[in-house]
C-alpha cells in the first residue's frame, strides 16, 4: 500500500509515533520517497519503535553519524530504504529503545542545519529573480 504522508520535519516525533501505530496494525514501512510518499507492506502486527535521524546535505558534522552508528550496533536497528530525503529513518526491534539523548540532539542539529539550507535556497531564488527581471527590462527596452 502506498500512502502520502506530510508532515513537518521538525515533528519527527509525530512522525516517528504515526509509523510505529501502522506497524502495530500490521503495515510496517518498505521504503520512503521525496520525505512523504511511504510504501507499506501487509505482515504480522509487531511492537516496534521508529526513529528519524536528519541527514542534511553538506553537512560535516559528526554527531549524527554518531548515533546511526549507535542505532545499527547497540539497538538492533534496521534501516529503511529512503529516496530524495532530508532524513534516514530506522525500525528498532531490540530491547534498547531509549533515545532520551538523540532526541534533544536532535532538536539542538535541525535549526542550524535547516537555517544554511533555506538561507541557500532563498540565495538561489533571489539570483534566479534578479535574472527574470533583466530579462524582462532587456525586452521591454527593445
Amino acid at each position: 500500500m502506498k500512502k502520502f504522508l506530510f508532515y513537518s520535519l521538525w515533528r519527527a516525533e509525530k512522525l516517528e509515533e504515526r509509523l510505529r501505530r501502522f506497524e502495530a496494525e500490521g503495515w510496517p514501512v518498505h521504503h520512503v520517497t521525496c520525505s512523504c510518499f511511504f510504501e507499506f507492506v501487509k505482515t504480522k502486527p509487531k511492537d516496534t519503535a521508529y526513529i528519524l535521524l536528519y541527514d542534511m546535505p553538506r553537512d560535516r558534522t559528526a554527531g549524527m553519524y554518531e548515533y546511526e552508528h549507535k542505532l545499527l550496533s547497540e539497538c538492533a536497528a534496521n534501516a529503511i530504504s529512503t529516496r530524495f530525503t532530508g532524513y534516514d529513518l530506522f525500525r528498532i526491534t531490540g530491547e534498547n529503545r531509549r533515545f532520551d539523548e538523540l532526541k534533544t540532539y536532535r532538536k539542538k542539529y535541525f535549526i542550524p542545519s535547516c537555517t544554511c539550507v533555506f538561507l541557500t535556497f532563498a540565495l538561489f531564488a533571489y539570483t534566479v529573480y534578479g535574472y527574470c527581471r533583466q530579462v524582462i527590462n532587456c525586452r521591454i527596452a527593445s
